[in-house]
């Protein structure tokens, strides 16, 4: 399986987060994605390569060019106005929004969904590396040279709207790479989100489309982040209504009860005809992970794999998140080995 790694993920050095009242040291950090691309170089059968550069363009598809102007120097901007630390919202803009204020605190709040996420000396770098890799992975699998490939994406992204940062997300690599998909002509692209948190950013971005179905199961958002999105009654507005699907499960859903969401969400799918699925891939489900409710395992990372496999969808896979090292590793390993097609049906090789 092909697997597209930026390094200059590495560049992205969150210090803290704003969490339960406190900053806290940041739960994302360049260990997350090193440990999964050290153990995919040890288990052999994947080909990890830098993604080619694809420029702005197909980032533009998904996000305002306002928002990522701003992105790229909020952060020399922060430091110009003599303020400490790094950028971090400390208000946030309504909806709808004023015009951008001039005061980079006010333009913080105006680009932020939520207060927890600092913007960085390499944050844009990195974000964008990471939508690069992102790209790159749909293009390999768009082009039919190979039923599956892995964006290894860090930061996350899917947390992020057309317009706001927050969830330790800048860029939306899920969707970004759904929208290149479309680009190159596929009719109907899925996405399907099985990270613990629901994907509020993508379904934004999303909902309001019926040629882009998405898809999420998630901790119940009123139990946990982001709260205010995920809920069963969300399925799409406008033309969107009914391509968007939400399935919220209750504190201590294992693997049967996560499988049966999941088996649920590929039968929407395949009902929804799409010609290829992005997955918003977290290990965060797992029993073990501290941001989790769930008590999912390694077991039930595999069978949400083997259902994808067994819908015969050609899959664009994008690391969101995963915050406990072991499960990273063991949950990702699982999933990625059950998905890729047998060897002799279809060559996996760049």
């Amino acid at each position: 399986m092909k697997v597209l790694y930026a390094v200059h993920h590495a560049q992205h050095l969150p210090r803290h987060e704003f969490t339960g009242g406190a900053l806290i040291p940041a739960f994302d950090s360049p260990e997350r994605a090193e440990a999964i691309s050290d153990a995919l170089k040890q288990a052999g059968g994947f080909y990890l390569t830098e993604p080619d550069d694809y420029g702005l363009e197909p980032i533009l598809a998904v996000h305002s060019r306002d928002y990522v102007d701003f992105l790229k120097v909020a952060f020399d901007d922060w430091k110009a106005g003599g303020l400490i630390e790094s950028p971090m919202a400390s208000n946030l803009a309504g909806r709808p929004k004023g015009p951008e204020p001039e005061n980079i605190e006010g333009r913080v709040g105006f680009f932020a969904n939520a207060c927890d996420t600092t913007i960085d000396r390499g944050t844009w770098e990195a974000a964008y590396a990471s939508a690069q890799s992102a790209l790159g992975a749909a293009r390999h699998v768009g082009s039919g040279k190979a039923n599956t490939a892995f964006a290894l994406c860090r930061p996350p992204g899917h947390h992020c709207e057309a317009d706001r940062f927050g969830g330790y997300c800048y860029l939306n690599n899920a969707a970004i790479a759904a929208q290149h998909l479309r680009n190159m002509g596929l009719p109907r692209v899925g996405i399907l989100d099985l990270d613990f948190h629901h994907g509020n950013g993508t379904q934004a971005i999303f909902q309001d489309r019926a040629d882009v179905w998405y898809g999420s199961v998630h901790g119940d958002p009123r139990h946990c982040y982001p709260f205010f999105s995920g809920h069963a009654d969300e399925i799409g507005r406008g033309a969107g209504q009914g391509a968007t699907m939400n399935l919220p499960l209750p504190p201590g859903t294992g693997n049967a009860d996560w499988l049966l969401a999941v088996r649920r969400m590929v039968e929407a799918l395949t009902k929804f005809a799409a010609d290829a699925v992005v997955v918003s891939f977290g290990t965060d489900p797992h029993r073990d992970d501290p941001q989790s409710f769930f008590a999912v395992d390694e077991a039930g990372f595999a069978g949400a794999a083997e259902l994808l496999r067994a819908a015969g969808l050609p899959c664009v896979v994008v690391q969101e998140g995963g915050y406990c090292p072991e499960a990273l590793v063991s949950c990702g390993l699982a999933f990625l080995d059950r998905l890729q097609i047998p060897t002799g049906r279809k060559d996996e090789r760049p």
